[in-house]
């Protein structure tokens, strides 16, 4: 149990960085807390990934800009990993596939629930704090990013192939 909290700890560390200041409110503490477990807690592994990065430099520019945080959804996450390796195995770039496929048809291909839902997708970037740099200057995938009514997220990773799905 202890080694889990160290572990626990270290994740938050180096997601959001040491703090020296003393004066940080508790209310930010919490919030980098909350964003980084609704991150990992669902993909249930000890390390952060890219994806999981994602998750949490999203989180992190949303509760900057007044926004909640998104949840990471598994299923969400299944779509978006599967049109990643999609796009970078056959080479292409875009919100359809080459036979016409769009966000609407894996939402329901994966059976996933939602009343919204929007999409960001990158190409070339080799790192996540790359890729969130990419979307936050580019008005569009900021807009889906910080969107408030969205509370969940799923994020895919295949060889510079960045793909986020978000839904309410």
């Amino acid at each position: 149990m202890r080694y889990n909290f160290f572990i626990y700890l270290f994740l938050v560390v180096l997601a959001f960085g040491y703090s020296a200041n003393a004066n940080e409110s508790a209310e930010t503490e919490s919030a980098s807390l909350k964003i980084t477990a609704q991150c990992i807690d669902t993909i249930g592994s000890s390390f952060i990934d890219a994806r999981q990065h994602v998750c949490m430099s999203t989180n992190t520019q949303r509760v900057r800009y007044g926004s909640r945080p998104l949840i990471l959804d598994s299923t969400l996450s299944r779509a978006a990993q599967i049109f990643a390796r999609d796009m970078a195995t056959r080479k292409y770039f875009s919100h359809n596939s080459p036979e016409g496929r769009d966000l609407k048809w894996r939402l329901k291909t994966g059976q996933i629930v939602y009343m919204s839902a929007g999409e960001n997708i990158a190409m070339g970037y080799k790192t996540s704090d790359e890729v969130i740099r990419g979307w936050m200057n580019s008005p569009g995938h900021r807009k889906n990013m910080l969107a408030p009514k969205f509370g969940r997220i799923g994020v895919g990773y295949s060889n510079n192939y960045w793909v986020q799905i978000f839904a309410n």
